[in-house]
């Protein structure tokens, strides 16, 4: 499944899309559920999603250089929240939407 991302410019312009395995593993380290739960995340929450997304590329990468990422490459903390909420909601939308690859089955005449 390709979910949308959004490229953010970091030390390098790098795509933030919010998959599956990251929304296991957040909801493991928060136990935050995305699909049962309706909930404004705290900046803290928001980091930890930045981390887990960023750690694919950059596997050496710590929460704390995470912190360093977001107070460089962030104008406020109102951006950075809300490029995080987007993505997040991005995905969520995302996996709505019926795959083009699943044919819905009709009743025979």
């Amino acid at each position: 499944m390709a979910l949308p991302f959004i490229i953010h410019k970091f030390d390098k312009p790098r795509k933030l899309r919010f998959e599956i395995q990251h929304a296991i593993e957040f909801q493991q380290l928060t136990g935050i559920d995305f699909l049962m739960e309706s909930k404004i995340l705290s900046l803290d929450e928001c980091v930890t999603a930045l981390y887990i997304m960023l750690k694919d590329e950059e596997p050496d990468l710590t929460k704390e250089m995470t912190y360093e990422y977001v107070n460089k490459y962030f104008k406020s903390f109102t951006e950075f929240v809300s490029v995080i909420l987007k993505v997040i909601q991005n995905s969520i939308e995302g996996e709505k939407e019926e795959s083009p690859n699943v044919k819905t089955p009709t009743a025979k005449d």
